[in-house]
């Protein structure tokens, strides 16, 4: 609905796919950096708070100007292109130290109970990923039923009501930004900064050693 719809532009979707991939892949090895250096907890709160930020000016963006004018490729598509792109980007560094995270907790669960799960950890986070996943079909499905969609999908060329045009923000940035806001509670109950990762590695060699010792 966005592109089809609220722009006006489907081609818009397969340009900014394009252009997209070279910015993703700096983002990503920015976001490793960035957990390399701080942390992998420090930078996913740093990049889903910029990921809100980012989502509330685009919002903000969308209700103040006629989204209709992106779409004659002047400044305004300019200035959506380079939100999406920076979006997108801030999303692929919380990805990226999520997936460092992960490691991070095996490890301290291997100090903690020398137990290494890592299988249970990732299989964990894939089951509560694919659920999510399947109940945003149905939400989706839910919001189009909503704004009068019971027979057919909304489609490129529609009128635009404000209906669509709120479900549609909704639906693209206010999910997200309750979804971050969820992941920043949830990191103030964990505590795995660099600092703990540390002494956590060196709990791991010390039993290393001791058990090496122990065999010889």
């Amino acid at each position: 609905m966005l592109n089809g719809i609220i722009i006006g532009d489907m081609g818009l979707a397969t340009i900014l796919t394009v252009i997209g991939m070279l910015p993703s892949i700096i983002f990503a090895v920015i976001g490793a950096k960035h957990a390399g250096k701080h942390g992998s907890q420090i930078t996913i709160v740093t990049w889903t708070r910029i990921c809100i930020v980012i989502s509330v000016i685009m919002w903000g963006y969308f209700i103040l100007i006629d989204p209709r004018k992106i779409a004659d490729k002047g400044i305004s598509m300019i200035l959506y292109i380079v939100l999406i792109l920076a979006k997108n980007g801030a999303n692929m560094c919380v990805t990226t130290a999520g997936t460092a995270f992960m490691s991070d907790i095996v490890d301290y669960e291997l100090d903690r109970s020398g137990r290494y799960v890592p299988a249970v950890i990732s299989g964990t986070y894939s089951l509560i990923d694919k659920l999510i996943t399947s109940f945003s079909a149905v939400i989706a499905t839910g919001a189009v039923a909503l704004i009068g969609y019971t027979s057919t999908m909304p489609q490129p060329g529609n009128e635009l009501t404000s209906g669509i045009f709120w479900v549609t923000m909704f639906i693209m940035f206010g999910f997200p930004i309750i979804g971050w806001i969820c992941t920043l509670t949830a990191m103030k109950f964990c505590h795995l900064t660099k600092e703990d990762m540390v002494e956590v590695q060196k709990h791991i060699a010390a039993k290393k050693a001791a058990a090496q010792e122990e065999n010889q």
